[in-house]
């Protein structure tokens, strides 16, 4: 069946005729030392890394080219302080002219050099001793991490509570709400506040321990895992942009409860290459085409080998209050009312592996299950070209579409990790288009029929009647 008599070509036709068009930009880096600020001649790529399972912020790196002369004599001996701001240009499709009228992504950061060296100490090009020689013999190609002001400031905090009579989730907003409110930023860099998933733990506790002078970027993992547990499919919290996310890492089922989702849709990697348009946006949805290949891996037999399907664990408010009872001079203990066991994915063999929790006294029962939560997903990861990453949040849940046997399939999950990659389009130095190619790393529920079972597709995608935005 051609592609264009299944449910999905509606859809691909949707986002090629939407107004949401793809973002052209022309890349510049300025870098401040010393109170003066040097532009960059060319920005060559730009690797933006959002781990949203591992990582807690972007790690953004940059090469650029600036003048021999001004980076050895004007930048790196300053390079302890150096401010940066990566500025795109919006520029039209065909043209390179700048569209003033084109909102201006501009931020800036702290830079850090990956180059110490200096290559006047070293003294191996005697042009680059004189500022002038040296911007007359060449260009340096500059490699720079660039780290978000508010990270900056926010990691270097320290902070200790005890709070009374609540849930731990309630305890991690009020403390991370609590600490953003004295930072040194200017009004348009500031933190606007904390977007949490609700919690599945909703027990209140006598109280919620912060330990004087824990880091702050260390206190969601204290809280999750030292005071109760706050979700059950797994833990994450991430800066991105103005906002703290704090979400559960693995839970694959949230498609149908969130205010804001993302559907990608699998497509033959060559029937549309280097399409301008490879999305949309509607109030609640981010509508993907994949056009730039698509690759799986199902860890779970691995998981189940080396850790187990399941896991067992002593509560220890039986530990404290006594887990057994004494009668006729004989003290009875009951295994159903003193150990928590867990099985995540029943094996096809039928050979459950329930092994002791390395916590093996516990009342933290929320991480217990989490880490089983792996076991009824797959990763996934999908090339979207032509992307705008800045539509993807941390804890985005998610929806994979593909076909099988000329039948469209589903299935839901969440993002782990978007890593985007803008670069040249040309080799020339006169060459100003970047273009951007996102790579997705999804969790998604493997437990959906396959070729053999009868397809239970939604197509509610494919039919949506919302009304486009422009991203």
């Amino acid at each position: 069946m051609a592609l264009e008599d299944t449910a999905i070509w509606s859809e691909v036709q949707a986002v090629m005729n939407s107004k949401t068009s793809y973002k052209y930009y022309h890349w510049t880096l300025q870098i401040i030392a010393n109170g003066a600020t040097y532009n960059s001649m060319k920005v060559i790529s730009i690797d933006l890394d959002r781990d949203y399972e591992n990582k807690y912020s972007d790690k953004v790196m940059v090469i650029a080219m600036f003048p021999k002369g001004s980076y050895e004599h004007l930048i790196v001996p300053y390079k302890d302080n150096l401010l940066c701001t990566l500025k795109g240009n919006p520029i039209g499709s065909v043209s390179t002219q700048v569209n003033t009228s084109a909102p201006l992504p501009s931020q800036q950061m702290r830079g850090t050099l990956i180059d110490t060296g200096s290559e006047i100490m070293e003294g191996n090009d005697p042009n680059v001793q004189d500022l002038i020689s040296a911007n007359i013999s060449g260009l340096s190609m500059v490699r720079i991490q660039l780290v978000d002001l508010r990270l900056e400031q926010v990691r270097m905090k320290g902070m200790g509570a005890i709070y009374r009579n609540t849930t731990p989730a309630n305890a991690l907003r009020v403390s991370m709400l609590g600490a953003l409110n004295d930072l040194k930023l200017p009004s348009d860099q500031a933190i606007k506040g904390v977007d949490m998933v609700k919690e599945d733990n909703t027990t209140v506790r006598d109280h919620v321990h912060i330990p004087a002078k824990r880091s702050f970027m260390e206190v969601p993992d204290h809280i999750h895992y030292n005071c109760g547990g706050i979700y059950s499919t797994g833990f994450g919290f991430y800066l991105q942009n103005s906002m703290f996310f704090i979400y559960p890492s693995y839970n694959i089922k949230r498609f149908s409860q969130a205010k804001k989702t993302a559907t990608f849709i699998n497509l033959p990697k060559n029937r549309f290459p280097q399409a301008e348009r490879t999305y949309r946006t509607t109030a609640n949805q981010l509508i993907v085409l994949v056009t730039g290949g698509t690759a799986s891996l199902d860890h779970t037999e691995s998981l189940i080998l080396n850790k187990g399907n399941g896991v067992r664990y002593t509560d220890a408010n039986n530990v404290l209050e006594g887990p057994g009872q004494a009668s006729n001079n004989v003290y009875q203990i009951q295994r159903a009312k003193n150990n928590s066991e867990y099985i995540g994915e029943k094996r096809n063999t039928g050979f459950n592996n329930a092994p002791v929790s390395d916590q093996d006294i516990t009342v933290n029962g929320y991480v217990q299950m989490s880490k089983m939560a792996l076991q009824g997903g797959r990763h996934m990861q999908a090339t979207w070209e032509n992307s705008d990453p800045s539509l993807i949040t941390p804890g985005m849940p998610c929806k994979y579409v593909y076909l099988v046997n000329d039948q469209v399939m589903e299935s839901e999950g969440i993002i782990l990790r978007a890593q985007t990659y803008s670069h040249m389009q040309g080799k020339g130095l006169t060459d100003d288009r970047h273009v951007s190619k996102t790579v997705v790393t999804m969790l998604i529920d493997k437990s959906v029929p396959w070729v053999d079972d009868e397809p239970q597709a939604d197509t509610s995608v494919m039919t949506s009647t919302s009304t486009p935005t422009n991203a």
